[in-house]
């Protein structure tokens, strides 16, 4: 019965309200059916019910501390964040990070501080001042000869603080600057958590305070991009639903702990019983159909992200070769990188090094037609491993022109990403926002992975994987290639 709770126009149907009943109740796996199959008003309403606070005791928990300091166009953010985050198992724990995760929201103090000057576009006063003065113009010019535009911006028509040195302009810019606009102090938002509601694989956590209040009124805070999609209560508090998925089978839990402590010579034998156990093959799916990474639960996914670090300290990247198509071969199968039309390769899919599929066949086989009526928008089994590369502009210096504003916003977050190091491929005009390495193909198996190191930009969430030093995000993907029957 529970399946039918959500009819085919997408509205929740009558048995939702006594989900509601049994979810507040406590009653085992109520609070999961009421987060996949009622109206997001449901689950408020249970949230706004509920009594006692939420037995958490089932779960693995670490107590987290994060924050940093966020930049976007339209205003300069620092959060601090304390929480408890919440897992199945440890190897599912999310790190800190400058943005909590959800599963960090179970007991957690969020503090955010902006500053109101920015949040009018701080630039179009101080674009209208430079191209109101050609003097300036022309050294903003020569500056971007050298350097990033929001740089030479800096240095000739500050936001805050400096003063003339001798330039009429420049100590023209400070006077009209300070005359206009006198600075505000930073503003303070908070914001308190606490779970209210769980099951064996769900949470959901109420916030409330003054952050809380921003996200339900759709005002600028980073907030915005962990909070998806925003449900609130009639007092303008968060109700956010934790999703933490089943908990592991005990053979994947032990074989991949037993992963991680392998030597070098086992870990071969002991990684293939890892991502079996691990990442079967799902019931009921169709032939040739493949497993991914991101469609396993999260505590298996953290087990499978742990196997796979392993193999990464021990064994490195994989060298592809750079000439034979056939990459891997072993036990009875070979892997093979595929031509096919540049349109038919999709930027979701993964990508060879060469910008090809991969696709895994008996030994022996002769590989299966590619093009000639297999629909590969309808999700054909193949696979690529590969870098995602964003359009991006390919000029870097910028000169003042009429349009200077409307340039000047156009191009502000491409700008941004150059400030923080985004490598830029003049030949192409695309920036590179993640560089990835082969990690893993194992033709017996279809087992593939790739590590990448992804720059973020200033609106995304918390980073899934491992923060670098640099800031950038290290990610491990996982994927099985099925086993394609191949033409004699």
């Amino acid at each position: 019965m529970l399946g039918l709770l959500w009819s085919v126009a997408g509205t929740p149907a009558a048995g939702c309200p006594s989900l509601v009943d049994a979810a507040v109740a406590g009653k085992p796996g109520a609070l999961t059916a009421l987060v996949g199959r009622c109206a997001p008003a449901d689950l408020v309403r249970a949230a706004e019910h509920a009594g006692v606070p939420a037995d958490l005791s089932r779960f693995v928990r670490a107590r987290r501390t994060g924050g940093g300091d966020i930049v976007s166009w339209k205003a300069h953010h620092r959060v601090r964040w304390e929480g408890t985050c919440l897992a199945q198992v440890d190897e599912a724990l999310p790190q800190a990070d400058r943005l909590p995760a959800l599963a960090c929201l179970a007991d957690a103090s969020v503090r955010e501080e902006y500053d109101p000057n920015e949040l009018s576009d701080p630039d179009d006063d101080r674009a209208r001042f430079l191209g109101e003065h050609p003097a300036l113009g022309e050294a903003f010019a020569r500056c971007t000869a050298g350097g990033t535009g929001h740089d030479c911006l800096d240095r000739l028509l500050p936001r805050t603080g400096g003063d003339g040195g001798g330039d009429p302009d420049r100590a023209a810019w400070i006077k009209a600057r300070e005359a206009a606009h006198p600075p505000a102090p930073r503003q303070p938002r908070e914001m308190h958590c606490r779970a209210v509601l769980a099951d064996e694989r769900t949470v959901v956590v109420r916030c409330d305070g003054s952050l809380a209040k921003s996200v339900c009124n759709s005002e600028s805070t980073p907030l915005q991009s962990v909070l998806v999609p925003v449900r609130c209560a009639s007092d303008h508090s968060l109700v956010v639903p934790l999703s933490l998925g089943d908990k592991p089978s005990d053979a994947c839990v032990t074989a991949a702990r037993a992963t991680v402590l392998a030597s070098r010579g086992a870990l071969p034998a002991a990684r293939r019983r890892a991502l079996a156990a691990c990442a079967p093959q799902p019931a009921g799916a169709a032939p040739g159909a493949a497993v991914r990474d991101r469609d396993l639960p999260p505590a298996a996914r953290g087990l499978v992200a742990a196997v796979l670090r392993r193999q990464h300290e021990q064994g490195g990247a994989v060298k592809l070769p750079a000439q034979s198509r056939r990459i891997a071969e072993g036990c009875g199968f070979d892997v093979f990188s595929v031509a096919v039309p540049a349109h038919m390769i999709d930027g979701d899919d993964w990508r060879d090094y060469r910008g090809h599929p991969l696709m895994r066949v008996k030994a022996g086989r002769h590989l299966p037609a590619v093009g000639g009526g297999v629909d590969w928008e309808a999700g054909a089994p193949w696979f690529a491993i590969g870098n995602t590369l964003r359009q991006g502009s390919r000029r870097v210096r910028h000169t003042i022109q009429k349009d200077w504003l409307e340039s000047f916003r156009r191009l502000d977050d491409h700008q941004q990403a150059l400030d923080k190091g985004l490598a830029l491929d003049r030949g192409r005009g695309e920036t590179r926002r993640q560089s990835c390495q082969p990690l893993l193909v194992d033709a017996c198996t279809g087992d593939i992975a790739e590590v990448c190191a992804v720059t973020p930009e200033d609106r995304e969430p918390p980073c899934p994987g491992v923060r670098l030093s640099d800031g950038r995000c290290e990610i491990i993907r996982f994927a099985r290639l099925p086993a394609l029957d191949g033409a004699d």
